[in-house]
C-alpha cells in the first residue's frame, strides 16, 4: 500500500532537509514555499531524501548540515550516500565563517558552504545558482579519520557570494543506446525519471513505457496490466512481464525488433518488482505493526507538513493526544496479550469514528495522537472548528467506555477509559512543537482532574471545555468549564 497522500505547503517548490537542530530551521520555516523536514540524525536525512513525504513533494531538494551535525570523520561517507540516493540534491554545509580555515574541512564535499545565519533568500540564491552546475561525483570513503575543525570563536556575516558556491562539472550523459537495446553499459540518465518516481512512492509504469518507446523507437509500444495474453493482431508482437512466476502484464509492440521484447520485459519486471518492494518498505516504515495505524515516524513527518498547509490556506487543524487510563493494571493483571488486544481495539474504534482525511497514530506504548485536518476545508459550511472535533472525540470516548473485551472476562478492573488533550492551530499554538506541548499539557491536566476526560483549549468560539462520556446533567457531549 502506498503511503497516504499528504500535502506540502501550497506552491512549495523546494524541499529542504536539515540535519539536527539549529536557528536556521526557524528562519526557513517562515517561507511557505519551502517544505521543511528536520532529520534528527544523518542516517535519518538519507532516509528522508529517499522517501519524500508524498507524491506532491517538490522534486528539487536541498540538504543542510550545520557544522558539527555530522562527525568530521563521517562526512565523506555521509555525502557519498546522499549522492547515491539522489545525485540531483543540492548539499550545503553551514559554517560560522566561510572561506577561512574552518570551511576547509568540507572542501570539495558539498555543493556550497554557507554561513550559519543562512535565511530563505540566501538559500534560494544558492540553489538557483547551483541548478546551472552539476553536483560533484560521490567522494571515496576516507581511509583514516579526519581531524574535526577547531572551535569557532566568532560568527561573521561578511560573506562573499563567490566564496560560497562550489560547483563542479558532472560527467556528461552517455550517448543513447541504439533502438531495441536495453542496459547498455554506462547509460544511466534515461532511468532517472523512473528512479525518482520509485523513490517518491509514485507509479512508475508511465515512465517505464516512455523509456521503452524511446529505446525501441516505437511510439506505439505499450504495457497492458493483465495476466491474460492480449489478442493476437497482425503486425503486433507481445511478451509477458513476469516476476517470480507471476505475470504482471504484457509489453506490446508493432514488431519485435532483433528480439528486444524479452529484454524489455525483463527490464520492466525488475522495475515493477522494485517499486512493489519499495511500497512495502514505505508501509513498514510508517505503520505501527501491532495496531495497523500510523506510527511515530509518520506523525513526526505529517504534523509539520499539515500545519504548513493549514497556515498557507488559513485552515484550522486540531491535535488530540490521549492514553488509556490505568493501562498498566490491565497489562499486569491479564498479561501483555490482553493489553495488545486492548490497543488494537482502541485503534479500531478510533479509526471508525474519525474522518477519512484525519490521521490516527500510535506514538508510544498506550499513547495515541490524532491529527484532525481537512485539506480542502470543511465539507459542511456550518461546521465549527474545534467544536465539530470535540463531538468526534466525545463519540470515541463513549465507544471505548461501552466496549467489552472478552479476554478480560468478568474480573476486569472497571470499564475502559481514556484521558487526553485537544489543541487547535492557530489559536492554541503556532508551530508543531508548541501544539504538541499544549495538547500534552491538557492531557496531563485531565489526569489530574480524575481521568476519563479530554480537555480542549479555547479555540475561536469561546472558553475551553472538557469532554466526558456523560455530563453531570445526563446528556452526552462536551461540557464547558467555567
Amino acid at each position: 500500500m502506498t503511503q497516504a497522500a499528504t500535502h506540502p505547503p501550497e506552491g512549495a517548490d523546494l524541499r529542504v532537509i536539515i540535519v539536527g537542530r539549529g536557528a536556521v530551521e526557524s528562519r526557513l520555516r517562515k517561507d511557505a514555499s519551502i517544505e521543511l523536514i528536520r532529520a534528527r540524525e544523518p542516517l535519518d536525512a538519507i532516509g528522508e531524501l529517499a522517501h519524500p513525504i508524498d507524491d506532491e513533494s517538490p522534486r528539487r531538494t536541498a540538504v543542510l548540515t550545520p557544522r558539527g551535525a555530522v562527525p568530521a570523520h563521517e562526512e565523506s561517507e555521509f555525502v557519498a550516500a546522499l549522492r547515491r540516493v539522489d545525485p540531483t540534491a543540492f548539499l550545503i554545509t553551514l559554517q560560522a565563517t566561510v572561506g577561512g580555515a574552518e570551511a576547509g574541512a568540507s572542501e570539495g564535499l558539498y555543493d556550497a558552504i554557507a554561513p550559519a545565519w543562512l535565511d530563505a533568500a540566501e538559500l534560494r540564491r544558492l540553489t538557483d545558482k547551483g541548478r546551472t552546475s552539476a553536483a560533484p561525483a560521490a567522494p571515496a570513503a576516507p581511509t583514516t579519520p579526519t581531524r574535526p575543525p577547531a572551535p569557532l570563536r566568532s560568527e561573521s556575516k561578511s560573506v562573499t557570494p563567490e566564496r560560497i558556491i562550489r560547483p563542479s562539472a558532472r560527467p556528461a550523459p552517455s550517448a543513447q543506446s541504439a533502438p531495441g537495446v536495453l542496459g547498455v553499459s554506462g547509460e544511466c540518465e534515461p532511468d532517472l525519471p523512473i528512479l525518482r518516481a520509485a523513490l517518491s512512492g509514485a507509479e512508475i509504469v508511465g515512465a517505464c513505457v516512455n523509456e521503452m518507446r524511446r529505446r525501441l523507437a516505437d511510439p506505439s509500444a505499450m504495457f497492458i496490466a493483465d495476466a491474460e495474453a492480449p489478442e493476437p493482431a497482425v503486425g503486433r508482437a507481445s511478451y509477458p512481464v513476469e516476476h517470480r512466476g507471476r505475470t504482471l502484464g504484457w509489453i506490446v509492440s508493432r514488431e519485435d525488433s532483433a528480439g528486444a521484447l524479452p529484454r524489455c520485459a525483463e527490464w520492466m519486471a525488475c522495475w515493477m518488482a522494485l517499486r512493489e518492494q519499495q511500497s512495502q518498505l514505505r508501509q513498514a516504515a510508517f505503520t505501527d505493526a501491532l495496531t495497523g495505524v500510523w506510527n511515530r515516524r509518520y506523525f513526526d513527518k505529517f504534523l509539520p507538513s499539515m500545519m504548513n498547509h493549514a497556515r498557507a490556506r488559513r485552515h484550522e487543524l486540531s491535535l488530540l493526544l490521549f492514553d488509556i487510563d490505568n493501562f498498566k493494571q490491565f497489562n499486569d493483571r491479564f498479561g501483555h496479550a490482553a493489553g495488545d488486544d486492548i490497543l488494537r481495539e482502541v485503534a479500531k474504534l478510533l479509526r471508525s469514528v474519525v474522518r477519512p482525511c484525519d490521521r490516527v497514530c500510535r506514538i508510544g506504548g498506550d499513547e495515541f495522537a490524532v491529527v484532525f485536518y481537512e485539506p480542502d476545508g470543511p465539507r459542511d459550511p456550518s461546521s465549527r472548528h474545534p467544536q465539530s472535533i470535540s463531538a468526534l472525540a466525545a463519540r470515541f470516548q463513549r465507544q471505548v467506555q461501552n466496549r467489552r473485551f472478552p479476554k478480560l472476562g468478568s474480573d476486569a478492573p472497571g470499564m475502559l477509559s481514556v484521558s487526553g488533550g485537544l489543541a487547535t492551530f492557530p489559536w492554541d499554538a503556532q508551530d508543531p512543537e508548541s501544539l504538541i506541548a499544549r495538547a500534552d499539557g491538557l492531557a496531563m491536566e485531565s489526569k489530574n482532574h480524575g481521568k476519563n476526560m479530554i480537555l480542549f483549549g479555547p479555540g475561536s468560539q469561546g472558553p475551553g471545555g472538557v469532554i466526558k462520556p456523560q455530563n453531570v446533567d445526563g446528556r452526552d457531549g462536551p461540557e464547558h468549564l467555567s
